[in-house]
Parts: C-alpha cells; structure tokens; sequence
C-alpha cells in the first residue's frame, strides 16, 4: 500500500471527475486485475471488489467478508462493506441506488490498455444487474480522467522517477568501468544484473533485462546472446529501472575502440550526431498543448533528411508506474486517426525521447528522460551526447 501516492491521486480525482461530465467512478475488480489499482487504490482483494468514488467526494469500497480488514488498512474509503448474506450484486444495487448517477464511469478502454481493467464478463454482470439499456446510457469511459490521472506526475512521483534515474545512472558509470574485450552479451548483463541488485534488488525492468545488443548480433528487445564484444563493435544497451514503484528508460550506446584508434570512424560518428540532433530538436518543441505526434514527426524528419531510415517505432513514450506508462505517446499517425485523437502534450507528464538508427551493424540508441513544465521540456539527467568509449 502507498498510500503517499494514493493520496496525491485521488486528491487530483476530485478536481477532474466534475469535469469530465461524471457524478461517480466504478472500479470493478477480480484478483488484482485492473492495472489502475496501484494508483487509485493501492492493493488488491481475493474476490470480486468495487471501489466506488464520486464527485461529492464519497469513497466506498464493496468487498466479500474475507477482504474487509484488509481493504479497511488501506486507510481510503469512507466505508467498507461486507455485508454477511449479501453477495456483491445486492451491495452493489443498494449503492447504486442510493447514488443514482446520471453518468458514471467504468475502466474499459478500446485503445490503452492501462484504462482496460474492466473484464467481458463483469461488463455483462452489470449488464444483468442494471439493464443492457442503463448501463450503455450512462456508462462512460474512464480513459479521458485515468489518462490524465496517470500521466501528470504530482511532486512525490516526480521525486520517485528521479530516484530510479538517479540509481539508472549510477549502474552505468559502473559497468562501463568493468566492459573488456571477450565478454559475452550474458556476461554483461549479468554485471548489470548485480549492480542493479546492489541498489535496487528487483528494480529491473522489464524482467529479462536489461537489453545488452551487439548490433552485429542483431538489434530487437531479444535475450543477450554469447556474441562476444571485440574492438570495433557498437553495443546498446537499453534498461528501465524500478524504484518505489516507478521507473526511468535510458539507453546508452557504447564502441569498443580498435588498436591505435582514439575516436570512432568517421561514419558511426555522422549517425551518432544525427540521433543528437534529432532528439534535440524534438526536446525543443516539447511544452504543454503540443501534439505528440508533432515532436514525433519533427525527430523523424530530422533523420529522414540526413539519409537515414524512418524510425521503426515510436519517438518517445511516458514513464511512471509503468516504464511505458500509457496515454499520449510520441509516435505518427495511425490509419485512420486524426490529430485531435492523439493527444497533446501537458504539464507535468515524464517523457523519453528515443529515436533511432537501425541499419544492421550501425545502430543506435541513446535514450533521455524529460519531463514537460509550464514552459517547456527540461532535463531530468546528463545526456549521452559522445559515444561512450571503451579502451582495453
């Protein structure tokens, strides 16, 4: 339970549900399935639970009789009830009824997964405990309120993503130290994996990382292999770290200098400072109201002009409790989108931007974290802005 957090966001609920045209807010869970509770609620129940909230500020928690104490310490709810006798579709009636909301809102979403927490067969649980008719005249979605729930960081989650960066940074200024020529993509994961271990025991993110990718082995979100590093080879490395329940995303890039180099050729330094200038000038744009999929196109374009390929996946994406935490990301236009459904940029929100180069043994990634205030993007750690050389 973080109830620190929790507090933070329901706090932010109360201003945001009268605007988003809903009286009350229905979370309907089985088993910890619904990827909202970490934020809204803090824990999980063994059973089918609700957890109802409405714009009057009103909390009340549905629970079965085993669940009660526990959802009791999560120290929220104005109420729990657990009525012995009583399943969850007469508790759930008796409260409905005496809310009569015009309009409410359910956790299911078409497009985020993060707002999807609402199963196919709950839906129809409600639809036989109010009427197919009902529930699709005043149900609404959440996504509009959860999104942004989720994506404007209040101070104390701020200062958890800056722990985790702060750890992200700190591991790789000590592998660096330890890279030599013959060892094997596992081998050095398994040095980050200790690191990590030392800091943060569990923090990696996601399980099978970090990712450690000679390109001459191929570049994809793949297990390390037993490519060894030799003098000459790019190596990405590219990891997430948990810390308190949130998460950074840095990648680094790193060449293995040959005997007698000093600097790497020519070539890989041109593609190098092509992935700095379009990060940037994407960082550039970046302020509250701007399109993500703008600062996408601008990053893109960027490459496209220089002569390298079209990114193969989105130009940055939001952290927080998840290391892709959902909601506007920077990425194009999908078939069949229009500009207003994509989202735009606010204060508050964390962001990475990473776009790449992908071309077999010249690839790339550096990867940064940002996060939007009022005026702009501003830096939440030291940029990669030289490859990060390994000697001997």
């Amino acid at each position: 339970m973080d109830s620190e957090i929790v507090e933070e966001k329901l706090e932010q609920m109360k201003a945001m549900m009268n605007d988003f045209g809903a009286d009350a807010w229905f979370i309907i869970d089985i088993e910890g399935r619904d990827p909202s509770l970490p934020l809204l609620v803090g824990g999980a129940t063994s059973g089918r639970s609700v957890f109802a909230f409405d714009t009057e500020g009103r909390s009340v928690a549905l629970t079965g009789w085993p669940d009660k104490g526990h959802v009791e310490s999560f120290g929220i709810f104005d109420e729990v009830i657990s009525i012995p006798g009583k399943g969850m579709d007469a508790m759930f009636l008796g409260l409905y009824e005496e809310w009569k909301p015009e309009k409410f809102l359910l956790n299911f979403s078409e497009m985020d997964n993060l707002c999807d927490g609402l199963s196919h067969g709950t839906y129809l649980w409600l639809g036989g405990l109010l009427g197919v008719e009902e529930l699709e005249e005043r149900a609404l979605s959440s996504q509009p309120v959860l999104t942004q729930l989720r994506a404007v960081k209040s101070e104390a989650e701020l200062q958890r993503v800056q722990g985790a960066i702060d750890h992200n940074l700190e591991i790789y200024q000590e592998v660096w130290d330890q890279l030599a020529a013959g060892m094997t993509e596992i081998q050095i994961q398994d040095l980050f994996r200790q690191a990590i271990d030392r800091r943060v025991p569990e923090g990696v993110m996601p399980q099978e990382g970090p990712l450690v990718l000679l390109p001459k082995a191929g570049m994809s979100h793949r297990k390390p292999t037993d490519a060894a590093l030799a003098p000459g080879d790019l190596m990405v490395v590219d990891f997430g770290l948990g810390y308190r329940g949130y998460h950074s995303d840095i990648a680094r890039t790193f060449y293995y200098l040959r005997p007698g180099e000093e600097r790497a050729p020519d070539t890989i330094l041109e593609a190098f400072a092509a992935i700095r200038g379009a990060i940037s000038d994407a960082f550039d744009i970046m302020r509250p109201g701007v399109p993500g999929v703008e600062v996408d196109r601008v990053a893109r374009q960027y490459l496209i002009d220089r002569g390298y390929p079209s990114i193969k996946h989105s130009v940055g994406h939001q952290i927080g409790q998840m290391v892709h935490d959902g909601g506007t990301s920077l990425r194009p236009l999908r078939e069949g989108e229009e500009l207003e459904d994509t989202g735009l940029l606010q204060e508050g929100e964390l962001y990475t931007l990473e776009p790449t180069i992908l071309e077999g043994e010249l690839s790339f990634i550096t990867e940064e974290n940002v996060w939007i205030s009022a005026d702009g993007a501003e830096r939440l750690h030291e940029w990669q802005t030289e490859l990060w050389y390994i000697d001997g």
